[in-house]
């Protein structure tokens, strides 16, 4: 019972870091200016979906932990026994 509620806690607390470790890097990019060598686009639209992922995972690994305390505890479909 707990080691679920560990482990989504845990879980959250990496996406978070990650989540502003993805972020911080899209504004190394936005300041470099540089563009891709084919396509001329912005390095920093391109490489835009690895924080935009993050913050989503991010908000299903919170709401997981939510839910797994509203819940009283109870397993959930898909989770560990």
């Amino acid at each position: 019972k707990y080691v679920v509620h560990i482990r989504h806690i845990f879980s959250a607390i990496v996406m978070v870091a990650l989540t502003i470790f993805g972020f911080m890097v899209f504004r190394q990019y936005l300041n470099t200016n540089q563009l891709t060598t084919v396509m001329k686009l912005p390095t920093a639209w391109v490489y835009s979906i690895v924080p935009i992922c993050l913050a989503l995972g991010a908000l299903h690994t919170i709401v997981d932990v939510i839910e797994g305390f509203t819940s009283g505890g109870e397993l959930q479909k898909g989770d560990a026994k």
